[in-house]
C-alpha cells in the first residue's frame, strides 16, 4: 500500500513536490551508515517507502504537506543499537515551491534547518563471560563504569550475549 502524491496549496493551482532526505548515520562520527532497514509509514501505519540505507542519505518525494508520518528503523546495522522513532511532518512557509521538515519531541514541534532528517545509531560492545574453552558462563555480575567510577550499567549474565550502546565516554569493564 504506496500512498505519494502531490496536494493542492494555499487554493491555488500550485502543485508543490515535497522532497525531505533521510539521513542515517553512526552518532559517533556523524557519517552515513549503511545497512541499516529503514521505513517511512502515515500515522494509519499504512506502508509509505522502505529501503536499506547506503553510503548517501535517501530521498523521498511526494509525502502530502501538515501530515504525520513515521521514521522506524526495522533493523540496525550488526554492531548498532536499533534508534528510536521519529515523527515527522512537511510545511510550506507561505507560497514559497519549498517544503520545511518539523519533527515532533515530546508533543512539541521543531522546525529543522533544512529538509533532511537525521537518525543516529550508537555502536554497541557485545559482552559475554566464556570459560577458556569458550562456552559462556553463567552466574558472574559484570558491572560497567564510566572514567569518573559511576556505574554505567550491572548485569548478571545468563546465557545470553549482553549489549551495552557505546558513548563517548571512556569505560572500563
Amino acid at each position: 500500500n504506496i500512498h505519494r502524491g502531490l496536494q493542492i496549496v494555499d487554493g491555488t493551482n500550485t502543485n508543490l513536490q515535497t522532497t525531505v532526505n533521510i539521513s542515517k548515520q553512526d552518532i559517533t562520527n556523524g557519517k552515513e551508515l549503511p545497512g541499516a532497514k529503514l521505513e517511512i509509514r502515515d500515522a494509519d501505519g499504512n506502508l509509505v517507502e522502505g529501503w536499506t540505507s547506503g553510503k548517501t542519505q535517501h530521498t523521498v518525494r511526494g509525502l502530502e504537506l501538515e501530515k504525520e508520518y513515521i521514521l522506524t528503523e526495522k533493523r540496525a546495522p550488526d554492531g548498532y543499537t536499533e534508534a528510536e522513532s521519529i515523527v515527522f511532518k512537511l510545511v510550506q512557509n507561505g507560497t514559497e515551491q519549498v517544503n520545511k521538515v518539523c519533527v515532533k519531541s515530546n508533543d512539541d514541534w521543531t522546525k529543522l534547518d533544512d529538509a533532511t532528517v537525521i537518525m543516529q545509531d550508537a555502536p554497541v560492545l557485545d559482552i559475554d563471560k566464556t570459560a577458556i574453552a569458550g562456552n559462556l558462563l553463567p552466574g558472574a555480575t559484570l558491572t560497567i563504569r564510566d572514567a569518573n567510577d559511576e556505574v554505567v550499567d550491572t548485569w548478571t549474565n545468563d546465557y545470553k550475549t549482553h549489549r551495552v550502546p557505546i558513548s563517548d565516554d571512556f569505560l572500563k569493564l
